[in-house]
Parts: structure tokens; C-alpha cells; sequence
């Protein structure tokens, strides 16, 4: 038993070195951590991205994968405004659509209601798109 012991503790010190080469994300509870930077949840509202090298706040995103594309770019010395564009869609779309879901539901005007409905598939669609976009930039580097 004890080979199968030293085996298993052989392959988990060969991947804890191998996994350094990649900047794959590491929940515990609410936090994540690539590397040195650390995603949490905010007491107000989304995610702040942290660096706990110098022990300074990066920014601050709406959605979690607008976090961690974000904390990729920064790992990566490329600029993290294009991922906070994208984030910045995420969140306007999804009040969007929370805003026409809710007229929607309370309006009687079936013109309003079909011109609403359209708009809100057009956010759907620009939501997805968005994060479609930073889904592919975090997991570019896996592949």
C-alpha cells in the first residue's frame, strides 16, 4: 500500500509544478485564485479582483467571468479595458432585460409588449455574445 501512497503523493507534487505553467482558476467557497490574484465577491455587488503581490484592488467587474477574464489579462501584461467593456455589456444588458421582463409581465399594451420582447431578445443576445467572448479568451490558453 505504501507504493500506491508514494505514487499518488509523486503525481499530485508533478501536478501542483505543472499547473503553475497555466493560469487555470481555483475556487474555494466564494474565492477564486489564478495565481497571485484573487477573485471575491463584493459586499455591494459583483466581483473584486485583487493582487496579492502588492496587495492592491485591480478593479471591480459585474459578472464572475468578467472577473477572472479579467485576471488572466492582468496576469498576462495585456490591457484588461477590453474585458471590462465586455463585462460593462454583461451588466447594462442584464438590467435590460430585468427592466423589460418586469413591463412585460405588468403592461396590457400588446404593441409595447412585442416591441419589449423583441429588445429583450436583442439583450439576451448581446449578454451572450459578450460573454461568449470572454469564455473564449479564458480558455484559450487551455486548449
Amino acid at each position: 500500500m505504501k507504493s500506491i501512497d508514494h505514487a499518488l503523493l509523486e503525481l499530485e507534487k508533478l501536478i501542483d509544478i505543472k499547473i503553475k505553467d497555466y493560469s487555470i482558476p481555483e475556487t474555494k467557497g466564494d474565492t477564486v485564485r489564478i495565481n497571485h490574484i484573487l477573485i471575491r465577491p463584493s459586499k455591494h455587488q459583483g466581483y473584486i479582483v485583487i493582487d496579492t503581490k502588492i496587495n492592491k484592488s485591480i478593479t471591480t467587474t459585474f459578472s464572475k467571468v468578467g472577473a477572472v477574464a479579467v485576471a488572466k489579462a492582468y496576469l498576462k501584461s495585456l490591457p484588461i479595458i477590453k474585458f471590462t467593456k465586455l463585462d460593462n455589456t454583461i451588466e447594462k444588458h442584464v438590467n435590460d432585460s430585468r427592466f423589460y421582463s418586469y413591463i412585460i409581465n405588468k403592461t396590457e399594451d400588446t404593441i409595447r409588449k412585442d416591441t419589449l420582447e423583441s429588445r429583450l431578445e436583442f439583450a439576451k443576445c448581446k449578454i451572450s455574445y459578450a460573454k461568449d467572448s470572454l469564455d473564449q479568451f479564458i480558455l484559450n490558453d487551455i486548449r
